[in-house]
């Protein structure tokens, strides 16, 4: 074998093992906390059908069952408008179409997309956790609902790290 095949075989080598160490390294959700936050989303958006805006107050209560350690209930138009955002309620009446996390996801304009065709879907993005300071790897799952000829997007995220 040449000088020349060994190195490339060796990069080849090195460079999977690194992918593999990578993809093991990932904290990957646990499939109880992707159904809890399913569920916690299906709960959401079903009060949304039945009662529209009236049930935003009971997604901002601190002290209630919408907020649960770092995960929360959002609410934006389809229009990008914030609506409901319980750690951010100075965001609340800004459009967020446009915003963008540090990679540059504009992780709203994602989910109005995505709910164009569909009636749920997911996105990931960076988002700074309540109480830190610093973005971290978030997995939302969000879901179109419409009451009273307005459409809204439900959602909640669990962060990664």
């Amino acid at each position: 074998m040449h000088m020349k095949n060994i190195y490339l075989y060796t990069t080849v080598i090195l460079a999977v093992a690194l992918i593999a160490l990578g993809c093991f390294m990932f904290t990957a959700p646990k499939t109880s906390s992707v159904n809890e936050l399913v569920s916690f989303v299906d709960n959401a958006a079903q009060q949304v059908s039945q009662q529209g805006p009236t049930i935003f107050p009971a997604f901002r209560d601190k002290t209630g069952s919408w907020i649960k350690g770092d995960s929360y209930i959002f609410v934006y138009d389809m229009s990008g408008n914030t609506l409901v955002l319980p750690p951010q309620p100075e965001l609340e009446g800004t459009n967020r179409m446009t915003t963008a996390d540090p990679h540059g996801e504009l992780f709203v304009k994602t989910m109005v997309n995505i709910l164009s065709t569909k009636s749920y879907g997911w996105n990931s993005y960076l988002y700074i956790k309540p109480g830190s300071t610093t973005p971290s790897d978030k997995l939302s799952y969000f879901k179109k609902v419409t009451f009273g000829g307005n459409s809204y997007i439900v959602g909640s995220g669990i962060y990664l790290k």
